[in-house]
């Protein structure tokens, strides 16, 4: 897509450390657009500028009506985007930036969606399984979809790179169509769920943990270490880079189920304004990193950017130790549902008809101890 031969040749010619061969072989394939780092930069992150918007109403809106239709035509607006993406990069980088935004639009409602489900499906004993087992399948589909593209671009399906956003959209718009399908919001609402299962998934228990993860740190400490890695030990960097990234995809089971475990009831609203504050860096990073690197694609400018990015780490570690809990919050549970302790008048109690026909007065003091008389039994 992008025109690496003619950005190579700018940026290592700044580059006094990594030298290689650019000359462009007649079997690879090259971009049509020549945009620098901080083009692309800025292309990357305008995602990110739709997708921050829909949080906080996507979480509000999933906890109010459910995320069945939220997700699913969220998933709809950014695979039609997807597909028209080609022809808004050759139109121009503006009608890109737009495309882009719209995507992240429709992305957005993802994860407040998925919460609000999970907070009516996931029985609380089982929400940290479930979660991770669907929240892996974003990092499945990397995995999956990385190579997968390496060979569509260099095909002659459909030009080439377009046929990675047509591919792409057309299989979302097909999982859109499944998803309203066989999905519902809640389990009262499925008609083919046993009552057993319905019951299991109702029973609420009352569960206290603390998430506290030491495991923010080793990312951080991996990060640097990939910066000051060589030019000739690639495989190195890549094997630590990847470490990184895998590790920090292990403290998704943590923080992301945290949200389920404080308040169930708003874990779409919550969840909402958590990933408002983490999309931040999705905003600032690319530019960031296309404005150190921009022509200048050195070890020292890339040792500041990763420097950046395990500081991050760090920060939100501290924050998440220090007030980090999985308690239920007492504002979780309606008020109507609240244990209120209430007094209630007694009734006086009725004269003894022993007392009526003259007799002695009872003590209510030695009750316990007198054995009882023929007239208390009458």
């Amino acid at each position: 897509m992008v025109n690496s031969t003619d950005v190579d040749a700018k940026a290592f010619s700044n580059n006094p450390e990594c030298h290689r061969n650019i000359t462009k072989s007649s079997n690879i394939k090259d971009g049509e657009f020549n945009w620098d780092q901080e083009t692309q930069g800025l292309i990357l992150g305008s995602f990110f500028y739709g997708y921050i918007i829909t949080q906080l109403p996507a979480g509000w809106l999933a906890s109010r009506f459910g995320g069945k239709y939220l997700f699913g035509f969220g998933v709809l607006l950014t695979s039609v985007m997807t597909m028209f993406t080609p022809a808004a990069a050759r139109h121009s980088v503006g009608m890109l930036l737009l495309v882009r935004v719209l995507e992240g639009l429709g992305e957005g409602v993802a994860f407040p969606a998925m919460h609000a489900m999970w907070s009516s499906w996931a029985p609380p004993l089982e929400r940290s399984k479930l979660c991770t087992l669907s929240y892996t399948g974003i990092h499945l589909g990397t995995i999956l979809g990385m190579p997968l593209s390496g060979l569509l671009c260099a095909s002659d399906i459909w030009g080439g790179w377009p046929s990675v956003f047509y591919i792409f959209g057309a299989v979302g718009v097909l999982w859109t169509i499944v998803w309203m399908m066989l999905t519902y919001d809640k389990p009262a609402n499925h008609p083919r769920i046993s009552i057993k299962e319905k019951e299991y998934i109702s029973v609420k228990y009352r569960i206290w943990t603390r998430h506290k993860n030491t495991r923010f740190l080793i990312p951080a400490c991996l990060l640097v270490s990939t910066s000051y890695v060589g030019c000739d030990y690639t495989s190195l960097a890549v094997i630590l880079f990847t470490l990184a990234l895998g590790i920090e995809s292990a403290t998704t089971a943590c923080y992301t189920v945290n949200h389920l475990d404080i308040s169930p009831r708003f874990a779409g609203i919550l969840i909402g304004i958590t990933n408002t504050v983490g999309t931040i860096p999705g905003i600032v990073g690319p530019y960031i990193v296309g404005l150190l690197t921009n022509d200048q694609p050195t070890r020292a400018q890339w040792q500041k950017v990763f420097y950046i990015s395990a500081g991050v780490f760090v920060v939100g570690w501290i924050v998440y130790l220090l007030i980090g809990s999985g308690r239920e919050q007492s504002w979780n549970t309606p008020y109507d549902d609240l244990l209120v302790p209430v007094d209630i008048a007694r009734e006086p109690r009725k004269q003894p008809r022993s007392d009526a026909f003259g007799g002695k007065k009872r003590d209510p003091g030695n009750e316990v101890s007198r054995k009882p008389v023929m007239a208390d039994i009458l």
